[in-house]
Order: C-alpha cells, then structure tokens, then sequence
C-alpha cells in the first residue's frame, strides 16, 4: 500500500451538494501508532523516521503521521502549497469577516517593554493588522506575505506588506529587528535554515518571537477537533516539540533561548540576553485603533465596518460600554444591509447561515483532505 501526496487543494463542489448532507469530521486512527512505514527525513532535523504516529482518515481516504526522535511529527514527503495562487479574495473577505481576531494578532508583538524601541519585521503576516497597527503607535513595522489575500489587504488598507524577502534584504536588513512568526514556522520546507534567516534578520542585538502548533498536544485524550485543526492537512508540514524549535534557534547561534507551552501552542523567545517577558497591550489604545480605522476614508465604507467597526461593537460590548456601542450597531446595521445582510432581523440571518453552511461546511472539509490511499 503506497500514500500518494498530491496535495490537490481546488474544491469539489460537485461531490458535496448531493443532498446538502454535512460531511463527516476527519477522525483520527490512534491504534496505527507504532507500525512501520516507508522511511521518510524529518524536516526538522533530517533524521530518517519510520514510525507511525496515527494516521488521518477521511471519505475513505488517509494521511499518515510519522514522528520523529527529535519530537517533532510531519507528513512524509510533503511540499508546501501555492500561496500566491491559493489564498485568493475569497480568503482575504473570509479573514475580514470572522477569522481574524486582531488584538490576538497585535498581542504577542507586545511581549516585552525592554524592546519597544526595536523595528518589527513580521514574517507571514496574513492581512498584516499587526503591522498596521505598530505604525498607528508610532512604531516601525513591515510585513511579509506571499498570499494574494495579503496583497488585496495591503490594497484595501494601505499596510506595508511585501510578498517575500529577498537574499539581499535578509543581509541587508537594518538592524537591531524583532522578527516576529506567529504560525509560519510549520510551513516552510525547511525550517532550520528558516532559522537561519530569522537570526541574521534580527542582526546581532535582535530578537525573535515564534508561535506554532505543539506537537506535544497531539496526543490520544486530547481534543480531536483541536488536533485536526493543529495537522492542517493542505497546510502544515510538520509540527514542532519545544525540544526541537529550541534547538533550531541554539542552532542558529541565538545566546539566549527560552520557550514554553501554553495547552496546544508552542511559543519561543530568542535573542542576544534575557529580558523581561511582561505583555504591553492595552484595551484601551487598541480601542482606539479600531475607530481611527472605522474613520478612515481612505478604506472603503463596507470594508471599514466589516474589519474595524464589528470588531470595534464587539469591544465595547464586552467592557460594558453599551451606550458607547449604540451608533456602532447603527453603522453596522447600514453597512451589512448594503451587502444584503438584514442584521437587524436575526431570524432572517439565521435562516442564510442554515442554508449555506449545508454547503459549505462539507465543501470546505473534503477541500483540505489531499492524500489519497491507492
């Protein structure tokens, strides 16, 4: 029995309408964990690995799992997808609408009072929100981003996003830097020269601040929905031990390496000397980001509201500023109803959201299942 990966990711529509029926979560199959497959070389430290971790099984299809002695779990013989041909528009108004949660986004950069004064280059910066906003308070910031998604941002928002750095600006790069990488590391090929990069990126009194999935949460008792959402299929290659990503930054030549884990994310924090790890976010000027935003003309109206202004009456409403929270709602109101959407009839927007989800939760699942058992 061989795995084909094929890593086909444009959706089958016709093969999930039939009947509108939902189609079934991936499961996981623990009992494979142990037995022997084709040898593969772990991406994260090129070790050659035959071992099972569990295998994914979905529409009769499967996707196997091997791990690694250096903790680290990976898809044999995976490459990464398309970015600037697959995260299209589609993507960019599905972030704009629900999957962003910004100040989650913004949060991490602020990891330190010690370095504020630093530049911030943020690698893989989706719709590069937090770019955007260390240049609202006065910080120097730019974003890196081959998806079509972060180019529709930068053109609706007008934020420093770029699509890839170069060999010549990962030399050049002024320095000292903070690199940032939230969920990025887990997609590259090659993570250990990535590494690289990151520390001649930083420069010799840089830092770097990484998040990615953990592999020590996948593990038989956990959340299996969580688990299949850390594997991303059409997406991650491989997922890190804190063992591994800390030796990938001591390996890079990092003097000062401190990781942790927090439930399924695995976070590191490298540079030249420890400093004080003391969140500076604030409620209150990231408050005041989202209405400068939701003021902004140069943003197209529906944009404005969709991104900034529901993000902003969410805010308001969860600090109890519900009279503050009124002329948000009005906006909001005005603003979906343009697009079609009766906000102010709930039942009405329950009744669009039943009819689509019965197409397009099972459109999205089978799109993101890629191996096939031949």
């Amino acid at each position: 029995m061989k795995l084909k990966n094929i890593f086909n990711f444009r959706f089958r529509e016709n093969e999930v309408r039939e009947e509108n029926k939902v189609a079934p979560v991936v499961s996981i199959d623990w009992e494979a964990a142990g037995t022997v497959w084709e040898a593969a070389h772990c991406p994260v430290c090129d070790r050659e690995s035959t071992t099972v971790a569990f295998r994914l099984l979905s529409f009769g299809e499967m996707l196997v799992v091997l791990s690694c002695k250096c903790g680290s779990i990976f898809y044999p013989n995976a490459s990464p997808p398309d970015y600037a041909s697959e995260e299209g528009e589609g993507v960019f108004y599905m972030r704009m609408d629900q999957a962003e949660g910004i100040d989650a986004i913004i949060r991490p950069l602020l990891f330190s009072p010690d370095i504020e004064n630093y530049s911030v280059v943020d690698l893989g910066c989706g719709s590069g929100f937090a770019v955007d906003y260390l240049n609202f308070v006065g910080r120097n910031a730019v974003g890196y981003d081959p998806s079509l998604s972060s180019q529709f941002s930068r053109q609706a928002f007008g934020i420093d996003i770029r699509t890839l750095p170069t060999q010549a600006d990962i030399e050049t790069f002024p320095h000292p830097n903070v690199i940032f990488a939230s969920e990025v590391i887990e997609h590259v090929p090659n993570p250990k020269e990535f590494m690289f990069d990151v520390k001649k990126m930083a420069g010799d009194d840089g830092y770097t601040f990484i998040a990615t999935p953990s592999a020590g949460y996948v593990k038989k008792g956990n959340s299996e929905p969580t688990i299949n959402s850390l594997m991303a299929p059409s997406q991650h290659l491989f997922l890190l031990s804190e063992k591994a990503l800390a030796d990938l930054a001591s390996d890079a030549k990092f003097p000062w390496v401190k990781t942790w884990v927090e439930s399924e994310r695995l976070f590191l924090v490298a540079g030249p000397k420890p400093i004080r790890l003391d969140n500076t976010f604030t409620q209150a000027l990231f408050a005041k980001y989202l209405e400068s935003r939701v003021k902004a003309e140069w943003i197209e109206k529906s944009l404005r509201w969709r991104c900034f202004g529901y993000r902003l009456f969410k805010h308001r409403i969860h600090a109890g500023e519900y009279a503050e929270s009124i002329p948000i709602w009005s906006g909001l109101v005005e603003a979906y109803g343009e697009l079609g959407l009766p906000l102010d009839r709930p039942a009405e927007v329950a009744d669009l959201f039943v009819a689509e989800s019965k197409v397009s939760i099972g459109f999205h699942s089978r799109s993101v299942f890629h191996s096939i058992q031949q």
